[in-house]
């Protein structure tokens, strides 16, 4: 048994962090919070230029002539599989520079491969 989490609250519980009683205020806080900083990180320049540039016309044609001349994930490729791309990833960001519509800095991968590959470049860019 642990106590609950709620500042002064004394009762006593098995899981989770909040008794019965303080668990949906607990969630509405957390759902408000989030919301905030949802809406934030939407209105933020650097986010709102990068979906103007990911909603354009150019960066749609590109995509797509990429995708239509490299069908195969590389990175499974590199691995001996065929595995469908779906997506197109900038191997210099865009924020560091790199070439928006050059063909030599994109780069076909599937789903899987392309989140993958965004966590680790997070990480390495957050120096975890």
């Amino acid at each position: 048994m642990k106590p609950c989490r709620w500042a002064g609250c004394p009762a006593l519980i098995q899981d989770g962090r909040y008794c019965p009683r303080h668990q949906p205020r607990a969630e509405r806080i957390a759902s408000s919070i989030n919301a905030d900083r949802e809406r934030a990180y939407r209105q933020s320049p650097a986010v709102r230029e990068s979906k103007r540039f990911l909603d354009s016309r150019d960066w749609k044609r590109a995509r797509a002539d990429y995708l239509t001349n490299h069908p195969f994930c590389e990175q499974c490729q590199e691995l001996g599989l065929s595995t469908l791309a779906s997506q197109v990833h900038h191997k210099t960001a865009r924020s560091k520079g790199g070439a928006l519509l050059d063909d030599d800095n994109l780069m076909a991968l599937c789903a899987s491969c392309h989140s993958r590959l965004t966590v680790e470049e997070l990480r390495d860019a957050s120096g975890i």
